[in-house]
Order: structure tokens, then sequence, then C-alpha cells
């Protein structure tokens, strides 16, 4: 039995290297015998098979990893064959890995950033904001750019007005992501690192999840935004991650910013979950306000219904009145003037021509004003259209929501630096302007407007003040109103 043993052994080492048998087996045999040169021979080619890099794992593992890697094994026959086909591929990977590059770890798929690579080993950085060393072999090279980074949220189409008028509509929170190298005043290695950090934080399956449910997001660079909005978004420069709070379709408010050294994980979650209760506790605002301004305006509605009603009645009861004072008049005329039977039909007949006639002409009359009328206000529209507004400063604007008599909306966004004359204009040629969508709106000759919350007149000494002085900006509802003299 020993010499079997020993011959056995003495081939152990080619066979190991051919990886035909397992080692645990040899290992059983070398301990039952550990003072004789069968566990020397077995030392030596347990070692010389590490040499070869045997993989550690089954063939069903070593053939996943080598599907991982998009390598065809079709040809392979043997263990061996597959182990070098891993081995090749691993060389190859191991050199690919680059300085400044993501890669991911081969046991668990955990990403990171490589600083750099020294002597096979690799400094790694991690979403959550840790670093270790670890050995380039266990790292599978994703290369220099964040797209190749798993699970990254998914970003908004078009530009950065786009993206905000977008989060507008949906009720959503707006998250401004902005890198370093698309940015023309921040440059350098640490800037590219903070970015690369925060590219990796945006790519964990955490903070992927609460960003595609719950938010709008867009990335890019400081060129691709205008100078006031990268004044908000990074007032001291990319890489960031700004939490937005879309207040109108152009308009924002920026609820923090969170620079790309700061860019944890735990930190981004952190700051998310504040931006998303401060959009609910607006939202809920806005809800009250509208429902308040609501309130107002159907008890203004009815009083002025109730207000037409009596008037209706008041000027019916004055009709009847007159009828009936005409036509005791006209008896008393025909009692004490009797006319002959010619006569009468005469009158019979020119009375009823006269009426035609009298309703025929005031009839024109009334469609010649309405022309005139519909003329001027297409002239106020076309002035009003041609006038250059005042551009808004500090991205401050005023969306004004104004309520017609009839009961009928419209809505237009101002500058916060216009003044009062020119909303006034608005209300004053709004029916041919674009957001009647076709509808026929019906503006009074004469009117006045109204704030609804705190309900008050603005009055002539208004129109030379601003909006935002007047209190109407960011948003606020107006009442059209019918003069009364």
């Amino acid at each position: 039995l020993a010499q079997t043993f020993q011959v056995c052994s003495l081939e152990f080492e080619s066979f190991a290297a051919h990886q035909r048998y397992a080692y645990p087996s040899w290992t059983f045999v070398a301990a039952l015998l550990p003072n004789t040169s069968i566990s020397k021979n077995m030392q030596g080619a347990s070692e010389g098979a590490s040499s070869f890099g045997r993989f550690p794992g089954s063939v069903r593992q070593l053939k996943g990893e080598l599907t991982m890697r998009g390598i065809d094994f079709s040809h392979c026959r043997e263990r061996s064959e597959l182990e070098e086909l891993w081995k090749t591929s691993s060389s190859a990977q191991v050199s690919g890995l680059q300085d400044e590059s993501f890669a991911v770890l081969r046991e668990g798929g955990r990403q990171c950033w490589v600083e750099f690579v020294d002597e096979g080993d690799a400094l790694c950085h991690w979403e959550d904001g840790s670093d270790a060393m670890l050995p380039a072999a266990d790292l599978l090279p994703l290369g220099t750019s964040a797209s190749a980074l798993q699970g990254a949220p998914r970003i908004c189409e078009g530009g950065f007005e786009a993206a905000r008028s977008h989060a507008f509509a949906s009720s959503m929170l707006l998250v401004v992501a902005l890198d370093a190298n698309s940015s023309s005043t921040d440059k350098g290695a640490a800037a590219l690192k903070a970015t690369a950090l925060q590219s990796l934080a945006l790519a964990s399956e955490e903070l992927n999840a609460l960003l595609n449910e719950n938010s709008i997001f867009w990335r890019g660079g400081c060129s691709d935004l205008r100078e006031p909005q990268w004044q908000q978004l990074a007032p001291q420069g990319a890489p960031c991650i700004a939490m937005v709070l879309p207040l109108a379709a152009d308009a924002m408010k920026v609820l923090s910013v969170t620079e790309g050294s700061g860019c944890s994980v735990q930190a981004l979650v952190e700051v998310f979950v504040a931006a998303l209760e401060a959009l609910q506790s607006h939202q809920e605002a806005a809800q009250a306000r509208l429902v308040c301004e609501e309130a107002l305006l159907r008890q203004e509605q009815d009083a002025e219904f109730q207000e037409a009603l009596a008037m209706d009645r008041s000027r019916a009861e004055a009709e009847d009145r007159a009828k009936e004072v005409e036509a005791e008049e006209r008896s008393n005329k025909m009692a004490s003037e009797p006319n002959t039977s010619a006569e009468s039909d005469l009158v019979n007949d020119a009375t009823p021509k006269d009426a035609v006639k009298r309703t025929s002409q005031v009839a024109q009359e009334m469609e010649e004003d309405a022309q005139a009328r519909a003329a001027k206000i297409r002239r106020l529209a076309a002035d009003f259209l041609a006038a250059v507004p005042t551009p808004p400063t500090d991205g401050i604007s005023a969306r004004l929501v104004l309520r017609l008599p009839s009961g009928e909306r419209v809505e237009r966004t101002f500058g916060g630096e216009e003044c009062l004359s020119r909303v006034r204009a608005w209300a004053a040629c709004c029916p041919e302007l674009p957001e009647a969508r076709e509808r026929v709106l019906h503006v009074p000759l004469n009117f006045d407007l109204a704030m609804a919350f705190p309900n008050r007149k603005l009055l002539a000494d208004d129109d030379t003040k601003t909006l935002a002085e007047l209190g109407l900006t960011p948003s606020a509802a107006l009442f059209l109103i019918v003069r009364e003299d």
C-alpha cells in the first residue's frame, strides 16, 4: 500500500497541473502518513497547483464566471481548458484596470471607484464614503465613464428648463446633479474625484429606488445652465447635487445643495427625505390656499348672482308697469278720440312696420358696437404681445390666475419686476390671447382687479408698483370685477 501511495504521490503534481483530481482526497492520504515522503510530495504538489492558478470553485461556477465575462467555452472538454481561459481573461482584465476608473468586485458585484493601482493592489472608494486596498485581480474594470455603472437613476431627456417644467407638471421633486467634467469653471483632480464619488453614490440601489419613484432626475454641467440658475444650484461650484422644489413651470426654490465631496449614500438619503417633506408641506399649503380662494370666489359669485337676480326682477317689474301705463293711456286716447275704420287699419298696419324697423336699427347698432369693441380688443392684444416685458431677476416670477365674472379662468406667468399696469392690460385683452384657448370670453368695458388673498381691491395707484411689491409672487389669484360706475 505504501509503495502504491508513493507511486501515486510522484504523479500527483502532474495530475494537479491538469486538475483531474480533487485536492481533499490527496490531502486525506497525506494526513494518514505525515512523516513520509508522500506528505512532502503532497505539499509540493499543492504549491505547484496553486502556481498554475486553480479556480477556487466547481466547474459550474467556473462556467458561470466565463459566461459573465462573455467568453465562449463551447470548445472546451476538460476543466484545465476552462481554467486556462479563465486565467487568460483574468490577466487581461487585471491589466485593463486603470487609475481613476470604475470597477466591480468579482464576488458580490459591489461597485467602486479605483483611485490608483500600485503593484497589483488598488485603492477602492465605495458608495458609503469608505475606502480600502484590494488586490486588482479581485476587480472587474468598468471603464472611466460613469455611464458604465449599473443602477444609475433615469435621466430626464432635454435641458434643465424641460426637466423643471416636467417636475412641476408631475408635482414631483427635481434632483439636479452637476458634474465637474462638464463645467467650465471647476477642473482638477479633486473635482473629478468628487464627481466620480457622486456618480457612485447615485448608482447605489437604495438611492436609485428613491430617486426613480419620487423625483425627476436631471444631470449636466454648469455650462448647460444660465448664470442665474447655476448660481442658485451650485453656489460653491460643481460637482454637487441640488434638491429643487418647482414652484411653477419657470420658477423654483432650491431646498439644499450637497457638494460632491460629501455625496455619500447616507447623506443624500437624508437630504432627499427632508426635501420630500418640504414638497409635501408646500403641496398641502397650496391646496389649503386654493380651497380658501375657491371659497371666496364662490361667496363673491353668489353675491353677484343675487344682486343680478334682484336687478333683473326690478327691471322686469318696471317694464311691466310701463306696459300697463302705456296700455291704459292708449285706451284712454282711443276712447276720447275715436278714429274711423280706415284710419284704424292704417295705424294698425303702420305700427308693426315701425316696430320692426326700429328693432332692425337697434340690432344693427349693437352689431356695429360689438365689431368695434372686438377690433379694439385685438389692437390691445397686439400691443400687449409686442411690448417687451421686464426680464425677471433672481428667478422671481408671478403665476397669476384671473377669474372672470362668468367664472372662467385664464392663467399667465409674469416677471416679478413687472408692473401691475401690464397685468391690467393683459386682463383687458385676454379674450384674444393664446391663453383663451379658443374660448369665448367676455370682459366688461370698465372693470377693477382685486386680490383673492388677502381680499382687497387693486387701485389705479397700484399700477406703478411691481408684482413683487404687491405680494403677487410666486403665485396669486385675481378677480375681475365689473366697475359699479
